[in-house]
This record gives C-alpha cells, sequence and structure tokens, in this order.
C-alpha cells in the first residue's frame, strides 16, 4: 500500500486551521522490470513534500512581511499547530514559491512596464 501524507493549513475568515490529509493507493507490480511502483496520483504530490501550500503560503508571509527570524517561525509552528518543523525545510519554502510563481512574477513585470508609459497630451 502506498500512502502520502500533507500537513497544510486551510484559511477561513475566522482564521485559519490545521489539516493532516492521507493519500492511500494500492502499489502496482511490473513483471518485465520486477519493480513495485506507486499510483499516480500519489506521485503527483511528491516525495520530499510534507507541508502544504497554504501552510508555505503562511511561513513566507511570517517571514517577508513580519520579518519573524526562523527561530520563531519554528517556535511558533511547534506551539501553533504542533508540528516540528527546520530552519532549512522554511528555506525550502522560499524556493517553491519562487519556482510556483515564476510566472505570475514575469506577467506582472510585463504589466508595470506596458503601463508606466507617460501620458501625452493626446491621451489625456
Amino acid at each position: 500500500m502506498a500512502e502520502r501524507t500533507i500537513i497544510d493549513l486551510v484559511f477561513s475568515t475566522n482564521g485559519c486551521r490545521k489539516t493532516v490529509t492521507k493519500y492511500m493507493g494500492a502499489e502496482g507490480y511490473c513483471q518485465q522490470c520486477c519493480r513495485y511502483y506507486r499510483p499516480e496520483e500519489i506521485n503527483k504530490l511528491g516525495t520530499s513534500q510534507l507541508f502544504g501550500h497554504g501552510l508555505q503560503a503562511w511561513v513566507v508571509y511570517q517571514r517577508l512581511v513580519l520579518r519573524l527570524p526562523y527561530r520563531l517561525i519554528v517556535q511558533a509552528i511547534g506551539d501553533l499547530f504542533n508540528e516540528s518543523i527546520s530552519e532549512g525545510a522554511i528555506l525550502n519554502f522560499f524556493s517553491n514559491f519562487a519556482h510556483y510563481y515564476a510566472d505570475t512574477e514575469l506577467d506582472f513585470v510585463h504589466f508595470q512596464l506596458n503601463n508606466r508609459q507617460p501620458k501625452t497630451t493626446a491621451q489625456a
């Protein structure tokens, strides 16, 4: 049996709550290469990701907007959500978000550059 657990935060108008989702599926077996393989849906989740997008977004917010040091973010996750995390995992969140939002950043930059042209008297 293949399984994958994701710890995430779900946000609402009243706050947020921790969710733990366990994905399970039957492993397949290839008789030609004599290897077991996991279901495609579980493979899409990745092999090293334990924390979901919502929790990662919360951590990034704590660091960028509130400017909390990594040590305090680790402590807050332990106190608020009863989860242990390393400072290195927090650094990986920033890398994940940089890749995830790279296209959005490019779109934003192009939008800003195209809309910053000075208005001429004919446009006004």
